[in-house]
Protein backbone atom coordinates (compact mmCIF):
# COMPACT_ATOMS: atom_id res chain seq x y z
CA UNK A 1 0.00 0.00 0.00
CA UNK A 2 3.21 2.37 0.65
CA UNK A 3 4.30 1.60 -3.34
CA UNK A 4 0.60 2.71 -4.77
CA UNK A 5 0.78 5.71 -2.41
CA UNK A 6 4.17 7.06 -3.94
CA UNK A 7 2.92 6.06 -7.39
CA UNK A 8 -0.32 8.12 -6.49
CA UNK A 9 1.90 10.98 -5.75
CA UNK A 10 4.30 10.80 -8.81
CA UNK A 11 1.11 10.63 -11.26
CA UNK A 12 -1.07 13.36 -9.76
CA UNK A 13 1.68 15.89 -9.60
CA UNK A 14 1.57 15.43 -13.13
CA UNK A 15 -2.19 17.28 -13.77
CA UNK A 16 0.06 20.65 -12.31
CA UNK A 17 0.60 20.42 -16.27
CA UNK A 18 -2.50 22.41 -16.43
CA UNK A 19 -0.86 24.78 -14.67
CA UNK A 20 2.22 24.04 -15.84
CA UNK A 21 1.85 21.73 -15.37
CA UNK A 22 1.72 18.64 -15.56
CA UNK A 23 6.73 15.86 -18.11
CA UNK A 24 7.30 13.40 -20.54
CA UNK A 25 10.17 13.01 -23.45
CA UNK A 26 8.56 13.92 -27.19
CA UNK A 27 5.52 13.72 -26.77
CA UNK A 28 2.70 13.38 -29.79
CA UNK A 29 0.12 15.90 -30.70
CA UNK A 30 -1.65 13.91 -32.71
CA UNK A 31 -4.22 16.43 -33.94
CA UNK A 32 -5.35 20.24 -33.51
CA UNK A 33 -9.13 20.85 -34.59
CA UNK A 34 -10.85 23.98 -34.50
CA UNK A 35 -14.60 25.28 -35.12
CA UNK A 36 -15.72 28.87 -34.90
CA UNK A 37 -18.53 31.18 -33.26
CA UNK A 38 -16.97 34.23 -35.51
CA UNK A 39 -18.05 36.70 -32.62
CA UNK A 40 -16.64 38.91 -31.15
CA UNK A 41 -12.47 40.37 -30.61
CA UNK A 42 -10.39 36.93 -30.54
CA UNK A 43 -7.20 36.98 -28.77
CA UNK A 44 -4.43 34.72 -29.64
CA UNK A 45 -3.65 32.71 -26.38
CA UNK A 46 -0.15 32.14 -25.78
CA UNK A 47 2.80 31.51 -23.06
CA UNK A 48 4.71 34.56 -22.95
CA UNK A 49 7.12 35.05 -20.95
CA UNK A 50 10.76 36.23 -20.70
CA UNK A 51 13.96 34.73 -19.96
CA UNK A 52 14.75 35.26 -16.19
CA UNK A 53 11.20 35.56 -15.49
CA UNK A 54 9.29 33.34 -12.81
CA UNK A 55 5.69 32.03 -12.06
CA UNK A 56 4.25 30.32 -8.82
CA UNK A 57 1.99 27.61 -8.79
CA UNK A 58 -0.28 25.69 -6.42
CA UNK A 59 -2.34 22.20 -6.57
CA UNK A 60 -4.56 20.92 -4.73
CA UNK A 61 -6.01 17.20 -5.13
CA UNK A 62 -8.55 16.16 -2.82
CA UNK A 63 -8.31 11.96 -4.13
CA UNK A 64 -10.67 9.59 -2.86
CA UNK A 65 -9.08 6.10 -3.91
CA UNK A 66 -10.48 2.86 -3.70
CA UNK A 67 -9.07 -0.59 -3.70
CA UNK A 68 -9.40 -4.07 -2.72
CA UNK A 69 -13.16 -3.12 -1.13
CA UNK A 70 -10.79 -0.70 0.75
CA UNK A 71 -11.19 3.80 0.17
CA UNK A 72 -8.21 6.09 0.97
CA UNK A 73 -8.78 9.59 1.10
CA UNK A 74 -5.89 11.55 0.54
CA UNK A 75 -5.54 15.34 -0.24
CA UNK A 76 -1.94 16.63 -1.83
CA UNK A 77 -0.75 20.09 -1.82
CA UNK A 78 1.99 21.38 -3.89
CA UNK A 79 3.72 24.77 -4.75
CA UNK A 80 5.90 24.84 -7.26
CA UNK A 81 8.25 28.20 -8.49
CA UNK A 82 8.97 28.02 -12.51
CA UNK A 83 12.19 30.22 -13.89
CA UNK A 84 12.67 30.58 -17.44
CA UNK A 85 15.71 29.80 -18.13
CA UNK A 86 15.74 29.98 -21.62
CA UNK A 87 13.71 31.61 -25.02
CA UNK A 88 14.66 30.51 -28.01
CA UNK A 89 14.16 32.20 -31.46
CA UNK A 90 10.94 30.37 -32.15
CA UNK A 91 9.52 30.85 -28.66
CA UNK A 92 9.66 27.86 -27.06
CA UNK A 93 10.17 27.98 -23.40
CA UNK A 94 12.71 25.85 -21.27
CA UNK A 95 11.67 26.11 -17.70
CA UNK A 96 13.12 25.30 -14.21
CA UNK A 97 10.44 24.15 -11.71
CA UNK A 98 10.87 23.60 -7.97
CA UNK A 99 8.82 21.90 -5.24
CA UNK A 100 9.15 24.65 -2.88
CA UNK A 101 6.10 23.30 -0.13
CA UNK A 102 4.46 19.45 0.04
CA UNK A 103 1.45 18.36 1.88
CA UNK A 104 0.12 15.11 2.11
CA UNK A 105 -2.54 13.45 4.43
CA UNK A 106 -3.66 10.18 3.89
CA UNK A 107 -6.33 8.09 6.00
CA UNK A 108 -5.54 4.55 5.30
CA UNK A 109 -7.38 1.78 6.86
CA UNK A 110 -4.37 -0.13 7.40
CA UNK A 111 -1.97 2.20 9.08
CA UNK A 112 -4.77 4.82 10.32
CA UNK A 113 -3.85 9.03 9.44
CA UNK A 114 -0.75 10.21 7.88
CA UNK A 115 0.18 13.13 7.60
CA UNK A 116 3.41 15.13 6.14
CA UNK A 117 3.90 18.70 5.88
CA UNK A 118 7.08 19.85 4.73
CA UNK A 119 6.72 23.16 6.38
CA UNK A 120 5.79 21.73 9.93
CA UNK A 121 8.00 19.12 11.80
CA UNK A 122 5.41 18.54 13.79
CA UNK A 123 3.13 17.17 10.49
CA UNK A 124 5.36 14.50 9.35
CA UNK A 125 4.34 11.13 10.07
CA UNK A 126 7.16 8.19 9.59
CA UNK A 127 5.74 6.16 7.33
CA UNK A 128 4.92 9.00 4.78
CA UNK A 129 8.62 10.64 5.30
CA UNK A 130 10.20 8.28 3.91
CA UNK A 131 8.27 8.07 0.84
CA UNK A 132 7.84 11.98 0.30
CA UNK A 133 10.41 13.92 2.37
CA UNK A 134 12.29 14.59 -0.63
CA UNK A 135 9.19 15.80 -2.56
CA UNK A 136 10.70 19.55 -1.43
CA UNK A 137 13.47 20.54 -3.27
CA UNK A 138 12.58 18.85 -6.19
CA UNK A 139 13.49 20.06 -9.65
CA UNK A 140 12.84 18.96 -13.26
CA UNK A 141 13.54 21.30 -16.37
CA UNK A 142 10.69 21.06 -19.06
CA UNK A 143 10.92 22.79 -22.87
CA UNK A 144 7.86 23.58 -24.36
CA UNK A 145 6.39 25.84 -27.54
CA UNK A 146 4.30 28.76 -26.93
CA UNK A 147 1.22 27.08 -27.48
CA UNK A 148 2.23 24.75 -24.39
CA UNK A 149 3.28 21.82 -26.29
CA UNK A 150 5.76 20.01 -23.96
CA UNK A 151 8.59 19.60 -26.47
CA UNK A 152 10.78 17.36 -23.62
CA UNK A 153 11.26 16.72 -20.60
CA UNK A 154 12.45 14.32 -17.83
CA UNK A 155 10.82 10.93 -18.57
CA UNK A 156 9.66 10.01 -14.86
CA UNK A 157 7.56 12.97 -14.55
CA UNK A 158 4.73 12.07 -16.98
CA UNK A 159 2.79 15.52 -17.68
CA UNK A 160 1.71 14.85 -20.89
CA UNK A 161 -2.23 14.03 -20.75
CA UNK A 162 -3.29 16.97 -19.15
CA UNK A 163 -1.09 19.10 -20.91
CA UNK A 164 -2.96 22.69 -21.47
CA UNK A 165 -2.68 23.38 -25.09
CA UNK A 166 -3.81 26.65 -27.00
CA UNK A 167 -4.85 26.31 -30.46
CA UNK A 168 -2.63 27.89 -33.48
CA UNK A 169 -5.37 30.79 -34.48
CA UNK A 170 -6.76 33.01 -32.39
CA UNK A 171 -9.89 32.55 -30.42
CA UNK A 172 -13.07 34.04 -29.52
CA UNK A 173 -15.69 33.86 -27.24
CA UNK A 174 -17.37 30.74 -27.78
CA UNK A 175 -14.99 29.22 -30.11
CA UNK A 176 -13.85 25.60 -29.83
CA UNK A 177 -10.62 23.30 -30.76
CA UNK A 178 -9.48 20.21 -30.13
CA UNK A 179 -6.69 18.56 -29.37
CA UNK A 180 -5.34 14.97 -28.30
CA UNK A 181 -1.96 13.80 -26.99
CA UNK A 182 -0.13 10.56 -26.59
CA UNK A 183 2.14 9.10 -23.61
CA UNK A 184 3.30 6.57 -21.57
CA UNK A 185 1.39 7.03 -18.32
CA UNK A 186 4.22 5.80 -15.65
CA UNK A 187 1.48 5.03 -12.89
CA UNK A 188 -0.05 1.80 -15.06
CA UNK A 189 3.19 1.46 -17.20
CA UNK A 190 0.49 2.42 -20.23
CA UNK A 191 0.01 4.51 -23.16
CA UNK A 192 -2.70 6.82 -22.69
CA UNK A 193 -4.14 8.73 -25.10
CA UNK A 194 -6.18 12.14 -24.12
CA UNK A 195 -8.60 13.90 -26.30
CA UNK A 196 -9.38 17.26 -24.87
CA UNK A 197 -11.82 19.46 -25.60
CA UNK A 198 -11.59 23.13 -24.89
CA UNK A 199 -14.15 26.08 -25.29
CA UNK A 200 -13.78 29.54 -24.60
CA UNK A 201 -16.46 30.76 -22.40
CA UNK A 202 -15.80 34.11 -21.14
CA UNK A 203 -13.63 37.23 -21.92
CA UNK A 204 -12.93 40.16 -19.65
CA UNK A 205 -10.32 42.82 -18.20
CA UNK A 206 -7.59 40.60 -19.68
CA UNK A 207 -8.50 37.27 -18.63
CA UNK A 208 -10.04 34.46 -20.24
CA UNK A 209 -12.17 31.11 -18.80
CA UNK A 210 -11.79 28.10 -20.75
CA UNK A 211 -14.18 24.96 -20.83
CA UNK A 212 -12.08 21.85 -20.48
CA UNK A 213 -13.47 18.68 -21.14
CA UNK A 214 -11.07 15.26 -21.72
CA UNK A 215 -11.44 11.56 -22.41
CA UNK A 216 -8.58 9.60 -21.94
CA UNK A 217 -8.37 5.76 -23.13
CA UNK A 218 -5.31 3.10 -22.98
CA UNK A 219 -5.24 0.05 -25.17
CA UNK A 220 -8.81 1.34 -26.81
CA UNK A 221 -10.39 1.26 -23.77
CA UNK A 222 -11.44 4.44 -22.00
CA UNK A 223 -9.94 4.85 -18.06
CA UNK A 224 -10.95 7.83 -17.25
CA UNK A 225 -12.55 11.85 -17.98
CA UNK A 226 -11.68 15.29 -16.41
CA UNK A 227 -13.50 18.51 -16.59
CA UNK A 228 -13.75 21.60 -15.42
CA UNK A 229 -12.74 25.05 -15.70
CA UNK A 230 -9.30 27.30 -16.38
CA UNK A 231 -8.64 31.27 -15.69
CA UNK A 232 -6.33 31.98 -17.90
CA UNK A 233 -3.99 35.63 -17.98
CA UNK A 234 -3.85 36.92 -21.90
CA UNK A 235 -0.57 38.60 -21.24
CA UNK A 236 1.60 35.91 -19.93
CA UNK A 237 -0.65 32.55 -20.60
CA UNK A 238 -0.42 31.48 -17.35
CA UNK A 239 -3.45 29.45 -15.42
CA UNK A 240 -4.49 31.71 -12.56
CA UNK A 241 -6.82 29.92 -11.71
CA UNK A 242 -8.37 25.94 -12.21
CA UNK A 243 -11.18 23.63 -10.82
CA UNK A 244 -11.02 20.48 -12.65
CA UNK A 245 -12.96 16.97 -11.62
CA UNK A 246 -11.02 13.64 -13.08
CA UNK A 247 -12.36 10.05 -12.35
CA UNK A 248 -10.45 7.17 -13.02
CA UNK A 249 -10.75 3.34 -13.30
CA UNK A 250 -7.65 2.18 -13.76
CA UNK A 251 -5.18 -1.28 -13.19
CA UNK A 252 -2.29 -0.26 -10.42
CA UNK A 253 0.05 -2.73 -9.39
CA UNK A 254 -2.35 -5.65 -10.87
CA UNK A 255 -5.16 -4.27 -8.64
CA UNK A 256 -8.31 -2.59 -9.99
CA UNK A 257 -8.22 1.14 -8.81
CA UNK A 258 -11.28 3.73 -9.02
CA UNK A 259 -9.14 7.00 -8.27
CA UNK A 260 -11.92 10.22 -8.06
CA UNK A 261 -9.91 13.60 -7.50
CA UNK A 262 -10.88 17.11 -7.34
CA UNK A 263 -7.94 19.73 -8.81
CA UNK A 264 -7.65 23.71 -7.46
CA UNK A 265 -5.24 24.99 -9.61
CA UNK A 266 -4.01 28.81 -9.12
CA UNK A 267 -0.76 30.41 -10.47
CA UNK A 268 0.46 34.21 -10.52
CA UNK A 269 3.98 35.97 -12.15
CA UNK A 270 6.63 36.70 -9.32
Amino acid sequence: MKKIALILLISFLAVGSFAQKKEKKSKKEKKTEMTSSNSGEKVLLRYNLKQGESYEQTMENDIKMQIMGMEIPMIQRTSTKNVVTNVDASGNLTTESTIEKFYMKQSNPMMGDLEYDSEDPKKQSPELAQQVSSMKGTKTTTKMSATGKVLDAPKEAGLSNSSNQYPEQAVGVGDTWEISTSSKNPMINKEITSRNQYKLLERANGKVIIEVNSKMTAEGKEVGTMSGKLTIDEKTGIVTEGNLIQNMNIEVQGMETKLDSTIKLTGKKL
